[in-house]
């Protein structure tokens, strides 16, 4: 669907645009033809004229199909001769923005499939090679932005020479009228906003640059030096040494995710510094828990991605492409909060971006498994193969258990005098280590990478779960964690006490974001908003027309009956084509009256916690409603998805021909239709509905989680 709609965005629309412009040109041409002709026969006339004028001056002459005096006649050809040549030249404009039309429509359908094909030729390379993968996703990332960028360009472009060319059609000879004038500014108007449309996508381009730009990484945690701990240094370059591979730059500690290494920018936190470089990132309640030779090959596994031919890849492509990932993301939200204009020109972008992406999705995706293979072969190379799969295990085991202790101290509401190290090994020690089946088949935590699962690395080593099952579940100690740390870390409890503290200052300043975010939407709502269809109008209109086809009924029985006798067979035919346009009438009629009447009766009141809808018994609270959607074509519909645990709303029933709510006990979905939705008696526009019941949604919804909160 997407490429569909690519298509239709990139190629259609420019060939549509090349096909509006070659009929210009065609109507531009024998316009052009019509003006020459007519200044070759006024170059013939006026002189004769002249000389009949002359020679008899009291004389009439037939003009086309008028006849008048040959003064008058002279008159008028001089008066058209004089704005022959600006209609001409105006002509040869007209000929020149048609071609322009046709040329920039050709040029940017040629663009939008030359970048489409090429991206889906680069999706096919990836799946060759690493090294082509590599060469073609960077090719892309540094063109596509200027490539989108001319294309929206010159769309605009096209759109302008369009527009300049149907107000140009309005000039014509004679005295033009105000009414012209005005027609001609409107067409200006248009065509200026369609140029500083494409001046502005080149002042988008920055946000377009940075889509395909990577964004640092964040990382919760302290870097360690090696003057602060060199015995940790030494063993981690040792290891470097042993593998043949590039050892960090950086090693940071922390409480959080699982061990990577990576070249990506990391933006650390608190500290707010940026890393450059390969970083090594050690999760301290794993590294307390595991053997040295499990450490080892952890370690030695991460550190494989910087040995051999995986080493160019780990450097470039992989901080590359994750963070065009996240840059996605990050544009996503720029465009949401931009305005109308923004989010118009960058759709077409995002899409392409989006799209671009999912073309190495596949390939990426395979290689990424084959070099976690590949990593768990050189871990085995300092450690062995049972301590590969034992660490495999004891990570899988202690996870769940890891993440539900630090959301608990997440959730406590007064500051732990214990640090947080001491108190997961508590946690971990407290009752026996599982590794159930599930879990053996998910995928350990990791920033960029989707590694396989665990159950098939364990088998890719040469070994099985039950063979290092035991080993991977012994219990945990506390001192014996907190010795593993000081004898790599030296006296490890005042780091220990600081990433503690990091955590601690780090949950508190996101829940008191989330705190300042969810008040500010509750905040926004605090009066009630009634909704009514408020289309009098409508109902106006339909009762005119249901006038006329009442008229047509009368006239069509009227001649019906007066001449029967002459009508023959005819007469039946006639009757029952009356009798239609009777029932057609009678319909417009009876629409028209409820529209006329219940105009403003409400529909829906939007209050801070509820929505009250006409035909439903009991207020719906706001914390019951799961989605919502707005669909806009032959009137609007609101669509309400209500939560399972809701229930189901009592229904009122509703007069025949009454707006009100259709409940689907299936889809659980309660439906709103509406001619058109009204509000303090304004009419409200599809994106200004929108927002407002979204606002409400937000709100209620923000005063349900602050007071769960509470």
């Amino acid at each position: 669907m997407k490429l569909l709609k690519l298509i239709a965005l990139l190629i259609l629309v420019p060939l549509l645009m090349t096909a509006f412009g070659t009929w210009e040109k065609i109507r531009a041409d024998e316009d052009r033809a019509d003006l020459q002709s007519l200044a070759a026969n006024l170059d013939e006339s006026i002189p004769k004229l002249r000389q009949l004028v002359a020679e008899r001056p009291m004389t009439s002459v037939t003009v086309g199909d008028q006849k008048m005096a040959a003064t008058l006649a002279l008159s008028r050809f001089e008066s058209a001769a004089d704005e022959m040549g600006t209609m001409l030249a105006l002509s040869a404009v007209r000929v020149g923005l048609a071609v322009a039309t046709i040329a920039l429509g050709i040029i940017a359908a040629t663009i939008g499939a030359l970048a489409l094909a090429a991206t889906i030729a680069a999706g096919g390379i990836a799946r060759q090679s690493r090294a082509r993968m590599l060469r073609a996703f960077e090719a892309g990332r540094r063109l596509l932005p200027y490539v989108l960028v001319s294309h929206i360009a010159i769309i605009a472009a096209a759109a302008a020479t369009i527009i300049v060319f149907e107000a140009l059609g309005m000039w014509h000879m004679g005295r033009m009228s105000s009414g012209d004038f005005k027609l001609l500014l409107a067409g200006a108007a248009i065509a200026f906003g369609c140029l500083f449309t494409a001046w502005s996508m080149f002042k988008q381009l920055g946000l377009m640059l940075q889509m395909f730009e990577p964004t640092p990484m964040d990382a919760l945690g302290r870097t360690v030096s090696e003057a602060e701990s060199p015995a940790l240094w030494d063993y981690v370059r040792g290891l470097a040494t042993r593998l043949g591979a590039l050892p960090p730059d950086h090693i940071v500690v922390g409480l959080t995710e699982g061990f990577y290494v990576t070249s990506h920018d990391v933006l650390l936190q608190p500290s707010a510094q940026v890393l450059h470089g390969r970083t090594l990132y050690l999760p301290l309640p794993y590294l307390a828990t595991l053997d040295r030779d499990e450490t080892s090959a952890i370690i030695g596994h991460e550190l494989g991605h910087f040995a051999g031919a995986d080493t160019e890849y780990s450097q470039r492509f992989v901080p590359i492409y994750d963070g065009v990932s996240r840059s996605l993301h990050v544009v996503a939200g720029s465009i949401i909060q931009g305005d109308l204009l923004q989010r118009t020109m960058m759709r077409p972008a995002f899409l392409f971006g989006v799209f671009f992406m999912e073309q190495f999705d596949h390939s990426v995706n395979h290689w990424k498994r084959e070099r976690e293979f590949a990593a768990d072969a050189t871990g085995v190379r300092v450690s062995s193969a049972e301590a590969a799969g034992a660490a495999l295990v004891r990570s899988v085991a202690m996870m769940p258990r890891i993440d539900q202790a630090l959301s608990a101290r997440a959730e406590a509401s007064d500051a732990i005098a214990e640090d947080a190290i001491e108190q997961l090994l508590r946690a971990l020690s407290g009752a026996p280590l599982t590794a159930p089946d599930e879990h053996l088949d998910e995928r350990l935590p990791h920033p960029t990478d989707s590694h396989p699962p665990t159950r098939n690395r364990i088998e890719a080593l040469g070994t099985t779960v039950p063979a290092v099952l035991a080993r991977g579940l012994r219990p945990v100690t506390v001192s014996e964690g907190l010795k593993t740390l000081d004898d790599y870390l030296g006296n490890a409890a005042p780091l220990r006490r600081a990433l503690s503290d990091d955590f601690d200052a780090h949950v508190k300043a996101q829940d008191q974001e989330i705190t300042e975010l969810l008040q500010a939407h509750a905040d926004a709502v605090q009066d009630e908003t009634t909704l009514v269809e408020g289309a009098r109008k409508h109902g106006i209109l339909m009762y005119v027309f249901g006038g006329f086809f009442a008229l047509v009924t009368a006239s069509m029985l009227v001649f019906g009956l007066m001449t029967a006798t002459t009508l023959g067979n005819s007469f039946t035919t006639v009757i029952i084509v009356a009798a239609l346009f009777g029932v057609f009438s009678a319909g417009l009629f009876w629409r028209g009256r409820h529209f006329v009447r219940d105009h403003d009766k409400p529909l829906i009141t939007l209050t801070p916690d509820h929505f009250i809808i006409a035909n439903v018994a009991d207020p719906l609270p706001i914390a019951h409603i799961a989605d919502m959607g707005l669909q806009v074509g032959n009137g609007i519909r609101i669509t309400l998805t209500l939560e399972p645990e809701a229930g189901t709303p009592r229904m009122l029933p509703r007069k025949v021909g009454a707006r009100g709510g259709k409940f689907n006990a299936r889809k659980r979905t309660l439906t709103i239709l509406m001619a058109q939705a009204s509000a303090n008696g304004e009419r409200l526009k599809p994106d200004q509905l929108l927002d407002l019941l979204s606002n409400y949604l937000k709100a209620g919804q923000a005063r349900q989680i602050l007071h769960d909160r509470a």
